[in-house]
């Protein structure tokens, strides 16, 4: 096992939500090559008791969460949770292949690697940038987004992958509450505008944070305008194009279309707030700017009020609406209203 000293020593950085067996793969083919794993857990008490039983402290440890719904939320606070040089970095429903778990210990002279992804379901690759030196990155543009990198960046063959077990396109977005826990990030944070298609098209250029502050005061969050419907099927386009994966291609087509079906299923005060919501988050850089999700401080405050319990969009919608209406972040008032889990599937909580 590599020292936590030593240049080249790897760590683990996972993600869990009630999904203790996707840890526990991912542990059982990396450990001997790991000098630290890092679970950021947003589970029921008695899957967490349940990992933290298999982690072998304090070599391996567990911190909890809110759910805020999207874990690349979690990320920056993640990371800072971290002491080793290199960081793999993964999801519960992600496991690297044979190929790639041989090479881990080689791939130490970049920055940062990016990393293709076979998706089961679409069957096509996805690229992610999930291998780093833990100095040589920052989030400071959209969840989504690649974090900045401060040297040289590679792009890995698509031997050396990861296994994403994703359902096709239509069930991707049945499954348990997932447009609930992304869909309200997404139309924060992707904007479907002129800037978008010109970035899309490689006509423009900037990084994340030019990229996604707004141009003007104006901002469009509307999926149903024809700019947003052109967009969607210009990026199915050249998604297959790239790809060469009509499965892939379908799923852009898919999210947008949960996209619209998600506004269409709004009343007007909640399509106001998520316009006016969506300057102060893109002006900021993004949602972990502006709730301030990057402060591993305040994160860990959050979970002491909150606990892992508690509906995580709900929390978010909440989190949002304070930042938005008063300029700060929550920092105890007002009282947060009820966060129970609702019962609704298709609640998407956008205005509290």
């Amino acid at each position: 096992m590599q020292s936590s000293s030593s240049s080249s020593a790897l760590g683990l950085l996972t993600y869990s939500r009630n999904d203790v067996d996707g840890v526990l793969r991912n542990l059982e083919a990396l450990r001997p090559l790991l000098a630290e794993t890092v679970v950021i857990d947003s589970s029921e008490p008695t899957g967490r008791a349940e990992l933290e039983s298999v982690l072998q402290s304090p070599r391996e440890r567990l911190y909890v969460t809110p759910p805020l719904g999207n874990s690349d939320l979690m990320r920056p606070f993640g990371l800072s949770k971290c002491t080793s040089d290199r960081v793999l970095q993964l999801d519960s429903d992600e496991s690297p292949s044979p190929a790639l778990v041989e090479e881990l210990p080689r791939l130490v002279t970049a920055e940062a690697y990016v990393v293709p992804r076979w998706e089961v379901g679409a069957r096509g690759f996805t690229y992610h940038m999930r291998l780093f030196r833990r100095r040589s990155v920052s989030y400071t543009g959209p969840s989504h987004g690649f974090p900045r990198v401060v040297g040289h960046t590679q792009v890995l063959p698509r031997r050396l992958h990861l296994i994403h077990r994703s359902a096709p396109a239509r069930r991707y977005w049945d499954l348990d509450d997932r447009k609930r826990r992304y869909l309200l990030t997404d139309l924060l944070e992707r904007p479907y505008d002129w800037s978008y298609l010109l970035r899309l098209l490689g006509l423009s250029a900037g990084d994340e944070r030019d990229q996604h502050g707004p141009r003007s005061s104006s901002v469009s969050v509307d999926p149903l305008t024809p700019v947003s419907r052109m967009i969607a099927y210009v990026e199915a386009v050249r998604t297959l194009v790239l790809s060469q994966s009509p499965g892939l291609a379908r799923f852009v087509i898919e999210q947008a279309r949960q996209r619209s079906n998600a506004w269409k299923g709004m009343s007007q005060v909640q399509r106001d707030w998520l316009r006016e919501t969506a300057k102060g988050v893109r002006g900021s850089g993004g949602i972990v700017q502006y709730l301030r999700l990057a402060d591993a401080s305040y994160v860990e405050r959050l979970n002491r009020t909150f606990g892992p319990s508690v509906d995580g969009p709900r929390l978010l919608a909440f989190l949002l609406s304070v930042r938005t209406r008063t300029g700060a972040v929550w920092e105890g008032t007002p009282s947060p209203p009820n966060l129970a889990i609702s019962a609704n599937p298709d609640d998407l909580s956008f205005a509290i």
